[in-house]
């Protein structure tokens, strides 16, 4: 794998980030000596963490998982899924595997797996496959309603031991570990959930050779181009109408939407929320419409895929 991506390793260091590698060796030297300063394991954690974090030269992707670096090998395992199955690593060999290590108690962690499964549909007949981890005691039927609900299929493996999460060394929720073909840890995402299925959908492109290195950098690292107004009051209303829709008040939230979209007819998510409530309503027709228009303006917008999917699923039956 090319070394340029994963840029942490490459880049000179500043002179903030070589006093961060002093300091955080200088706490790393305390520790093996019994304590720093007297705090807590946990806030020494904390604190090791935060300097990684100011010295700005590694990201929350990079300490994500304790025990594994880039290119090292995924580490084998075996564990039941939620139908009761055993699935192996020895599954995924010369293939794409996506692990996502995730809490039902955490809300960016259901947000991964709805991400997930929307990759997964696209790219399960491609070689790749995408699964969850979930570990330490998980309520069961809790887990079986959620994918019940929100119509999940990709595979679930329950880590009730947690020796899948010790041997990766998982530090943060949610992390996902990109592996190539050759079964190499690729990339790693950690905590940081925007617009994850973007990047990941971005990374098996390119261990697909779907895509070449700098098509990859643009969607990891994307240009951040100059705030249109327009585009930044449609979102201050597209985030008081998304407020009232997660609160179940849909009429409150179509109202708003109305507005926000006379006024600015070309806010994508906007267009997207409104199919939601339209089926919501029972209108998929309608709905169909508002997903469309939502995709003509951002074709990759995952909610508008998942709302056009569902609507023609519906318009079916």
């Amino acid at each position: 794998m090319t070394t340029e991506l994963n840029d942490v390793s490459t880049q000179k260091d500043s002179p903030g980030m070589e006093r961060s590698r002093r300091q955080f060796a200088d706490a790393h030297t305390m520790k093996s000596s019994g304590s720093i300063l007297g705090i807590s394991r946990v806030m020494r954690k904390v604190i090791i963490a935060i300097i990684i974090f100011l010295a700005g030269g590694a990201s929350a992707e990079v300490k994500a998982l304790r025990n594994l670096d880039i290119g090292d090998p995924c580490p084998s395992f075996c564990a039941p899924q939620t139908d009761g199955t055993q699935l192996c690593s020895s599954t995924f060999e010369n293939s794409i595997l996506v692990t996502s290590f995730v809490r039902m108690d955490q809300k960016e962690s259901l947000k991964v797996l709805l991400a997930l499964q929307d990759l997964h549909d696209r790219y399960r007949t491609k070689n790749v496959f995408i699964i969850g981890i979930l570990s330490g005691e998980i309520d069961r039927q809790e887990l079986l309603d959620f994918a019940g609900r929100n119509r999940l299929t990709l595979p679930l493996v329950l880590d009730g031991n947690r020796e899948i999460y010790g041997s990766f060394g998982v530090f943060v929720y949610p992390t996902l570990a990109v592996f190539g073909q050759d079964g190499k840890l690729s990339y790693l995402f950690g905590s940081n959930t925007i617009n994850i299925g973007k990047r990941v959908e971005g990374c098996i492109r390119y261990l697909s050779a779907e895509i070449d290195a700098g098509e990859l950098e643009k969607i990891l690292h994307p240009v951040v181009e100059k705030t249109d107004p327009d585009n930044a009051k449609a979102s201050r209303y597209y985030n008081l109408a998304r407020k009232s829709f997660d609160k179940q008040h849909f009429s409150k939230a179509k109202k708003i939407l109305e507005a926000s979209l006379e006024k600015y007819p070309k806010h994508a998510q906007s267009h997207a929320l409104y199919g939601s409530i339209l089926m919501q309503e029972e209108d998929c027709p309608l709905g169909l419409k508002q997903f469309e228009l939502a995709l003509e303006i951002d074709p990759d917008l995952e909610e508008a895929k998942t709302g056009k999917q569902l609507c023609l699923e519906k318009l079916k039956r």
